[in-house]
């Protein structure tokens, strides 16, 4: 079974229906909403926004190695 890791991504919404999610590491403790919610109306909108979180189970890239060799030109 593939590891996975749980995001958590701070997204908003306004009654206009413009939106923005942005996530990552540090976001999912102390989210930075002014910047979501500016990002989402380019600060055109001036309304409350409804503050969600998107949460996902995503899967973690493995690393692999391939075995390989070379053979010298003739």
């Amino acid at each position: 079974m593939a590891k996975t890791i749980k995001v958590r991504i701070p997204a908003v919404v306004a009654p206009d229906g413009r939106w923005c999610a942005y996530g990552y590491q540090d976001a999912m403790k102390d989210p930075d909403w002014s910047m979501v919610e500016e990002v989402a109306d380019a600060g055109e909108y001036e309304g409350a926004y409804l503050r969600i979180w998107i949460t996902a189970e995503l899967p973690v890239p493995e690393t692999v190695d391939v075995a390989a060799g070379a053979i010298e030109p003739a």
